[in-house]
């Protein structure tokens, strides 16, 4: 399996902040904006849903299977255990503030950011 560059994963990053996007959007017509239904929505989309994902046999989020990446283990390229999606997750945030780290993806030999390096974890073109 082939490494997936930074270009591909920036663009499964947008397709997820766009579905997250929709997704509260969605949630506030139906709950009315501000409500506890939209907020557990966003809750969620922004929480719980990147951290999970990663977990399920698609491997990695909505955007990640549209564009074809999988999130897996570093050395056996099988699937990541709990532990590295919450190690990703919880450095991933890191990027909320500094948007260049993120940019390390384009220059590592492994194509990794900072946070799968830290879970060892790296990101792959499926088949």
């Amino acid at each position: 399996m082939e490494l997936a560059g930074f270009m591909l994963r920036a663009c499964a990053l947008i397709l997820d902040a766009v579905i997250a996007a929709a997704v509260i959007l969605a949630a506030g017509f139906t709950f009315g904006d501000g409500s506890a239904g939209v907020i557990i929505v966003a809750i969620l989309m922004l929480l719980v849903y990147p951290l999970l994902m990663p977990l399920t046999k698609w491997k990695g989020t909505l955007g990640k299977k549209i564009i074809g990446l999988q999130i897996v283990r570093d050395e056996t390229h099988e699937n990541i255990s709990f532990l590295q999606a919450i190690v990703r997750y919880i450095i991933a945030w890191v990027h909320v503030f500094s948007r260049l780290i993120y940019l390390t993806a384009a220059f590592t030999k492994k194509k990794q950011a900072v946070h799968d390096m830290a879970a060892k974890t790296i990101v792959l073109k499926a088949k």
